[in-house]
Protein backbone atom coordinates (compact mmCIF):
# COMPACT_ATOMS: atom_id res chain seq x y z
CA UNK A 1 0.00 0.00 0.00
CA UNK A 2 1.15 3.51 -0.81
CA UNK A 3 -0.64 6.87 -0.86
CA UNK A 4 -2.43 7.80 -4.06
CA UNK A 5 -3.95 11.28 -3.92
CA UNK A 6 -3.58 11.05 -0.14
CA UNK A 7 -5.46 7.75 0.23
CA UNK A 8 -3.74 4.42 0.88
CA UNK A 9 -4.07 2.25 -2.22
CA UNK A 10 -2.79 -1.11 -3.39
CA UNK A 11 0.17 -0.32 -5.61
CA UNK A 12 1.94 -2.54 -8.12
CA UNK A 13 5.66 -2.94 -7.46
CA UNK A 14 6.59 -5.32 -10.29
CA UNK A 15 8.23 -2.53 -12.31
CA UNK A 16 10.57 -1.89 -9.37
CA UNK A 17 11.69 -5.53 -9.29
CA UNK A 18 12.12 -5.69 -13.07
CA UNK A 19 14.22 -2.54 -13.12
CA UNK A 20 16.37 -3.88 -10.29
CA UNK A 21 16.92 -7.23 -12.04
CA UNK A 22 17.66 -5.75 -15.47
CA UNK A 23 19.48 -2.62 -14.27
CA UNK A 24 17.23 -0.63 -16.60
CA UNK A 25 16.38 3.05 -16.23
CA UNK A 26 12.89 4.21 -15.23
CA UNK A 27 11.68 6.90 -17.63
CA UNK A 28 8.14 8.17 -17.03
CA UNK A 29 6.20 8.28 -20.28
CA UNK A 30 2.68 9.60 -20.76
CA UNK A 31 0.40 9.92 -23.70
CA UNK A 32 -2.73 11.95 -24.11
CA UNK A 33 -5.32 12.63 -26.77
CA UNK A 34 -6.10 16.10 -28.03
CA UNK A 35 -8.34 17.58 -30.69
CA UNK A 36 -11.71 16.63 -32.11
CA UNK A 37 -13.05 13.12 -31.59
CA UNK A 38 -13.19 12.67 -35.37
CA UNK A 39 -9.64 13.90 -35.82
CA UNK A 40 -7.73 13.07 -32.64
CA UNK A 41 -4.12 13.98 -32.16
CA UNK A 42 -1.96 11.90 -29.86
CA UNK A 43 0.96 13.28 -27.90
CA UNK A 44 3.71 11.51 -25.99
CA UNK A 45 5.50 13.15 -23.08
CA UNK A 46 8.78 11.85 -21.71
CA UNK A 47 10.13 12.95 -18.36
CA UNK A 48 13.72 12.70 -17.17
CA UNK A 49 14.77 9.31 -15.82
CA UNK A 50 14.01 8.73 -12.15
CA UNK A 51 17.21 8.99 -10.17
CA UNK A 52 18.03 6.46 -7.45
CA UNK A 53 15.22 4.18 -8.59
CA UNK A 54 14.69 1.66 -7.33
CA UNK A 55 15.92 2.62 -3.90
CA UNK A 56 16.28 0.27 -0.96
CA UNK A 57 12.76 1.12 0.27
CA UNK A 58 9.83 -0.49 -1.56
CA UNK A 59 7.18 1.77 0.04
CA UNK A 60 9.08 4.95 -0.83
CA UNK A 61 9.45 3.72 -4.41
CA UNK A 62 5.73 2.91 -4.66
CA UNK A 63 4.88 6.33 -3.23
CA UNK A 64 7.20 7.99 -5.72
CA UNK A 65 5.64 6.16 -8.67
CA UNK A 66 2.15 7.06 -7.45
CA UNK A 67 3.21 10.71 -7.25
CA UNK A 68 4.46 10.58 -10.85
CA UNK A 69 1.08 9.13 -11.90
CA UNK A 70 -0.81 11.74 -9.84
CA UNK A 71 1.04 14.57 -11.56
CA UNK A 72 0.15 13.17 -14.98
CA UNK A 73 -3.50 12.79 -13.99
CA UNK A 74 -3.57 16.41 -12.79
CA UNK A 75 -2.41 17.54 -16.24
CA UNK A 76 -5.13 15.60 -18.11
CA UNK A 77 -7.76 14.48 -15.55
CA UNK A 78 -10.41 13.64 -18.13
CA UNK A 79 -8.17 10.97 -19.63
CA UNK A 80 -7.62 8.91 -16.48
CA UNK A 81 -9.55 5.64 -16.08
CA UNK A 82 -11.76 6.94 -13.27
CA UNK A 83 -13.92 3.82 -13.49
CA UNK A 84 -10.95 1.78 -12.23
CA UNK A 85 -11.56 0.86 -8.58
CA UNK A 86 -8.15 2.07 -7.42
CA UNK A 87 -9.10 1.98 -3.74
CA UNK A 88 -10.82 -1.41 -3.71
CA UNK A 89 -8.15 -3.01 -1.48
CA UNK A 90 -8.14 -1.28 1.90
CA UNK A 91 -5.71 -1.45 4.82
CA UNK A 92 -6.79 -3.88 7.55
CA UNK A 93 -9.58 -2.37 9.61
CA UNK A 94 -10.62 0.27 7.06
CA UNK A 95 -14.08 0.22 5.52
CA UNK A 96 -14.65 -0.07 1.80
CA UNK A 97 -14.77 3.20 -0.12
CA UNK A 98 -17.22 1.69 -2.60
Amino acid sequence: MAPFFGVQAATVTAHRRLIKITKAVAIPLYFYRDGDIRNPQYHILLEPALENFPSSNEIEDATRVNLVIENQIKMYPTQYMWFHRRFKTRPIGEKSLY
